[in-house]
């Protein structure tokens, strides 16, 4: 079976089929409106592209000065570190200086150090 596709016929009056100069100022005006869109995108382009650079730049300004402080602080203070650690902890880069403990104890009596064990077991 074959059917027939009905198709319809529209009329349109004589005062509303459209002129060649109304589709000329048609698309002039469309021609118009790509051109403002255009601009307006590259605009948002732009403001987009700042927006990404700002942000590397962000984490620029964060982790340079941090990475050239672990690498160039670190040797630089290490001499001082060494100072003062012997100082805090009381030992010699780990190691307790045997002379010093040797004349502290020489110095203390059997009885005085079983007073300082008593004090400190408590």
């Amino acid at each position: 079976m074959s059917e027939e596709k009905k198709v319809e016929k529209i009329e349109i009056p004589d005062g509303e089929i459209k002129k060649p100069d109304d589709l000329k100022s048609l698309v002039e005006k469309s021609i118009k409106w790509t051109e403002v869109v255009y601009e307006q995108n590259k605009k948002i382009k732009y403001r987009l592209n700042l927006i990404i650079w700002g942000g590397i730049l962000k984490w620029l300004i964060i982790l340079v000065p941090t990475i050239l402080g672990i690498v160039y602080l670190v040797p630089l203070l290490t001499p001082y570190w060494k100072e003062y650690s012997g100082l805090l902890s009381g030992t010699n880069n780990g190691a307790v200086k045997t002379e010093q403990l040797n004349n502290v104890l020489q110095g203390v009596s059997s009885s005085q150090l079983q007073e300082i064990m008593k004090s400190l077991n408590k």
